[in-house]
């Protein structure tokens, strides 16, 4: 057996990763949120004590990160520059196998920019271990491992991987369901045989999840998100049903289970992939209070975290996206000199002027639910070839976009990113005229994400570039991380008031402010991470003789701010005070 010789393209996808690597390890310690990087330290931090998610403290993830992180810590020590450096070398091993797997797919060349892509538009830009980045890397992994190869359907074997891997994601983050309805969309439209009858059970299913997209946005539905957030997913599903009801008039309907085989053999890998996490969360009585909070968390994040997607302008922002990536697979894709001249002008406004800036964000955003419309007539008509490799990204990304709900942050969008790159590079086929114009495309995509996203600081995420103004190491044991430099003064400063002037012991520290026990080395008493997911819990505080300071944030990002009586009560137990930045400082004698 004879290996093949090792191309200038092969040497190019191992630069592209070891230059995307490197980014990503210099940028891994970069900024942060408090109350993000709080939560997955708390998280684990509780759980390598023993204590179980939604049991022992309400916890707005399924549990795997928590289990995850616990175990960095004992591997190394707990802080928060542990979690992100192991965080930094899953990606680096996800981005070596996403490569190599797109090589044999596309070629080296074009799965070095993909990965440079990815790279550039993925973790570096925030690199905060969220479950949302595990999500996104699982569920790309799942869906291309069901990328068809002349045109065949996925064996029983890829489905049960590409179901391990949805049922991973699902034990992070609960917004994989968003993906495995895709790939069931796209399961029932591939098993599709227009001889046979239609069946009745994938109408079904397929109108549910619609209905349950619908039901989840209702209460809270706007223009907005009835744009960017509900036409993506009924896009979906509707290019599944019209092509079911035509044969269901030309052949009639069945209620047997045919073609349902697929289905199960996914559903038996989702089985396997969320098995062990909700066997840990059952042998501790956690599973109960886990389904039980699935519903009432998504209500709680509507009503005090959430932010509209973009204004519906920026649909017309979008119109030359989706020509340009549509036009890639067609006869005459436009040139690859126009792409590159058209995409370095942007690229030069959007770096002076912070309106071209957000205006390049926006018609990205907005190129999903224009793209869904676009699909729609395109994966419904007659003779459809729904085989393509880009169909199933296609599918899965529109139910994703489901993810962004209710916080439609720019980062949000990232966390698609990786799907996003993936669908535009399979669109086009590796003969295609278009391949040079998509390289090019790709090439813009990588310099925006390194020069302008990675940089700036992530306040400015979405809005413009900016520079990064001073950093500086939030020192402590537990820190590590690189914050602007008021912020770590600020810190500082807390930290060594509750080291020098609190005795020893747990102290409750709230709303919205977990990371502040978990830098201290103290143990937290207050079970709700975000004030919000546990109203009323701050008046628990009172009433436990334990705690030796009261750290309140008097401007929480999400959650009500303490009120002025509540203070006042406080002080009344608790006598001595400091205010440091946004937060209050209250101990006793």
């Amino acid at each position: 057996m004879t290996r093949r010789p090792v191309g200038r393209a092969d040497l190019a996808l191992g630069a592209a990763w070891v230059i995307t690597s490197i980014v990503l390890w210099w940028s891994r310690l970069r900024f942060w949120y408090p109350h993000d990087d709080g939560t997955l330290a708390q998280g684990a931090m509780r759980v390598l004590e023993g204590q179980l998610p939604h049991r022992d403290f309400v916890y707005p993830y399924t549990g795997a990160d928590a289990l995850l992180h616990a175990a960095m810590f004992g591997l190394a020590h707990p802080a928060l520059d542990v979690i992100r450096s192991g965080f930094a070398l899953i990606v680096m091993a996800w981005l070596l196998w996403l490569g190599l797997w797109l090589r044999a797919r596309v070629g080296a060349a074009d799965a070095a920019l993909a990965v440079l892509a990815i790279g550039a538009l993925g973790p570096a830009c925030y690199p905060a271990a969220m479950p949302s980045w595990y999500v996104v890397m699982l569920v790309t992994t799942g869906v291309v491992m069901l990328v068809p190869a002349s045109g065949r359907q996925p064996t029983p074997g890829a489905l049960l991987q590409a179901g391990t891997c949805l049922g991973i994601g699902l034990a992070f983050k609960v917004s994989a369901v968003y993906a495995i309805v895709g790939v069931g969309c796209w399961l029932v439209l591939a098993g599709r045989e227009v001889a046979r009858p239609s069946r009745v059970w994938s109408v079904g299913l397929v109108a549910a999840a619609a209905l349950a997209a619908l039901a989840l946005l209702m209460p809270a539905m706007t223009s907005r998100r009835a744009i960017h957030l509900l036409l993506p997913p009924l896009a979906a599903a509707v290019v599944v049903l019209v092509v079911e009801v035509r044969g269901w008039r030309r052949h009639g309907a069945t209620l047997r289970l045919t073609g349902a085989a697929p289905l199960g053999w996914l559903a038996a890998g989702i089985c396997l992939g969320i098995a062990p996490v909700l066997l840990w969360l059952a042998a501790g009585g956690a599973l109960i209070p886990f389904l039980a909070s699935v519903g009432g968390v998504g209500e709680l994040r509507a009503a005090f975290a959430g932010m509209s997607p973009p204004t519906l302008p920026a649909l017309v922002l979008a119109c030359p996206v989706v020509a340009l990536w549509w036009s890639l697979s067609g006869p005459r894709p436009p040139h690859p000199v126009l792409v590159a001249m058209a995409a370095g002008l942007v690229f030069l406004l959007a770096w002076g002027d912070y309106e071209w800036h957000r205006r390049s964000w926006q018609a990205v955003r907005g190129a999903i639910p224009l793209g869904a419309v676009v699909l729609v007539p395109v994966l419904a008509r007659r003779g459809a070839d729904v085989t393509r490799p880009w169909v199933p990204v296609a599918l899965v990304l529109g139910w994703m976009v489901l993810s962004q709900f209710p916080f439609s942050a720019p980062v949000y969008f990232l966390y698609l990113a990786p799907l996003v790159i993936v669908g535009l590079l399979l669109i086009t086929p590796p003969t295609s005229a278009g391949r040079g114009s998509q390289r090019v495309l790709l090439t813009a995509l990588t310099a925006f994400g390194f020069l302008q996203v990675i940089p700036s600081p992530l306040s400015t995420l979405g809005w413009s570039r900016a520079p990064a103004g001073q950093l500086r190491r939030l020192d402590g044991v537990r820190g590590g991380v690189l914050v602007p430099l008021q912020e770590a003064e600020q810190y500082e400063e807390l930290l060594t008031l509750l080291a020098d002037s609190v005795p020893a012991g747990p102290i409750w520290s709230g709303p919205d402010a977990p990371e502040i026990a978990f830098l201290a080395g103290r143990q937290e008493l207050n079970p709700a991470f975000f004030g919000f997911l546990q109203p009323g819990g701050a008046e628990g505080a009172l009433g436990d003789a334990t705690a030796r300071a009261l750290v309140l944030r008097r401007a929480p990002p999400f959650s009500p701010a303490p009120s002025a009586e509540e203070i006042r009560a406080w002080q009344r137990r608790m006598p001595r005070s400091r205010e440091i930045g946004d937060l209050t400082v209250l101990w006793g004698e």
